[in-house]
């Protein structure tokens, strides 16, 4: 995780780079990536400090399971902000945020299940 100031100096982003283990959707440039990076509002640089309420945290060595968007590039966005961020532990994927715990294959299952109901295909 890194942070620093946006150009005009008036906001602090953090980026967060992600390992990632598997996607459950991609187009096929993204879906080869093994590392992407997420930005998220906040972080600190030097003394000076940026905390924004809806927005994410992420911990050093954590599993997560991520709803994102991508911005630029190499960049992505947590679509949803807090709502798009789950902590898997073990086999349950968990948004303490919203009070919700499931278990990950569950999850995953209903994901690709709306994806496919919606046309968006199967991934």
């Amino acid at each position: 995780m890194e942070s620093e100031w946006n150009e005009d100096r008036t906001l602090i982003y953090t980026y967060v780079t992600i390992l990632v283990g598997d996607y459950v959707k991609g187009d096929s440039n993204i879906a080869q990536s093994k590392e992407i990076i997420v930005e998220i509002r906040g972080g600190e640089v030097g003394d000076m400090g940026l905390r924004v309420s809806d927005t994410p945290q992420f911990r050093q060595g954590e599993d997560v399971f991520l709803f994102l968007r991508q911005e630029r590039p190499t960049i992505f966005k947590v679509v949803g902000r807090f709502q798009g961020k789950y902590t898997v532990q073990g086999e349950r994927a968990i948004n303490i945020a919203l009070g919700r715990e499931i278990a990950l294959e569950n999850f995953t299952r209903e994901i690709r299940k709306i994806m496919k109901e919606s046309g968006q295909g199967n991934y």
